[in-house]
Order: C-alpha cells, then sequence, then structure tokens
C-alpha cells in the first residue's frame, strides 16, 4: 500500500481508507501522523539496510578485485618462470657443448658473468668447476666443486668423482 507515495509494508498492518484519513491498525485506529511517523521509521530501515546491501556488494567487488589480482600475478610468476626455465636450458645447452668442445675459455667466461650477478647460481658453479677441470687448474676446480656440492648437495657423488681424480692428478704433479 502507499501513502503520499510511501510503500507502506503489509507487516506494519496499515491499512488506509480514504474516507476518513485514519489508518487501522488490528482493531483500533490510528491519527495519520502516527502512521506517518512509522513509515518513516520503515523509510529509515529500508535505507540503513540499503546501505548495508551497498557495503557488502563493495566489499564483495574488492574481494573479487584482490581475487583476479592474484590470479593475474600467479600467471606473471608462471610465465617468469618459464622464462627462467627456457634460459636455463640454453644456459646449460651452450655450457655443455662448450665442454664438450673443450672450448673452456668461453665457459670461464659467460659463467663468471653469471656468477658476478647470481653467487649462487648452482649451473654455472658447476660448470666453472669443469672448465678449471679441463683447463687442469686443479685447485681452482676442486674449489668450484666443493661449492657446487654446498648449493646442490645432490650431486656430491659426481662431484667426489671429479676430485678424486683432480687428487691424484695433484699427487702424481707433486
Amino acid at each position: 500500500m502507499y501513502l503520499a507515495g510511501i510503500r507502506v509494508l503489509e507487516s506494519e498492518k496499515c491499512i488506509i481508507t480514504s474516507s476518513t484519513r485514519c489508518y487501522s491498525r488490528g482493531t483500533s485506529f490510528v491519527p495519520v501522523s502516527l502512521v506517518i511517523s512509522d513509515v518513516e521509521d520503515v523509510e529509515e530501515e529500508i535505507l540503513n539496510q540499503l546501505e548495508l546491501i551497498r557495503i557488502y556488494v563493495f566489499i564483495l567487488m574488492v574481494a573479487i578485485i584482490l581475487w583476479a589480482l592474484v590470479k593475474t600475478l600467479e600467471s606473471f610468476q608462471r610465465i617468469i618462470i618459464g622464462f627462467k626455465k627456457a634460459w636455463n636450458i640454453s644456459f646449460n645447452s651452450r655450457m655443455e657443448k662448450y665442454c664438450n668442445l673443450g672450448e673452456y675459455n668461453k665457459v670461464l667466461k659467460e659463467c663468471g658473468e653469471v656468477l658476478e650477478k647470481y653467487p649462487f647460481h648452482r649451473d654455472a658453479v658447476w660448470y666453472m668447476a669443469r672448465a678449471h677441470y679441463g683447463e687442469d687448474n686443479y685447485n681452482e676446480s676442486i674449489e668450484f666443486f666443493k661449492k657446487a656440492v654446498d648449493l646442490v648437495p645432490y650431486w656430491e657423488d659426481s662431484a667426489n668423482d671429479y676430485i678424486e681424480i683432480l687428487n691424484q692428478r695433484l699427487n702424481i704433479n707433486k
């Protein structure tokens, strides 16, 4: 029902009578001014509820935006990890090729540059050790193999094989 353009809720049991300008609430009649006061209370409650809904919608929108931001960041992280993997594969392939061809100076140069930027780059440390091994720089090779094992403990068996050979060569040269 409506009163001066304002809807009166059925739950309030307000009934408009056009002839008397009074409203029935149950069995008793209430003057118009009291009904309008009730309507204003209802209107205020509706406005409060709408404000609460607006806040909930805002919170929901912020949550959705944060979720989308997190997903975007995760996607960028996966892309960056993919690029790092591709770079590492390329780096490892080049270093392996240079070692197999005996071009240890190229390995030492590139790995040295990488180690300047990233001192704990495990593959660069490993290939530095192999390059020094190939160049017969025994002490430097042993040092880099030990550093490689510190960085990647499961490389210990392979590194120990090289270190054993290097120690034998050092003993022969004495």
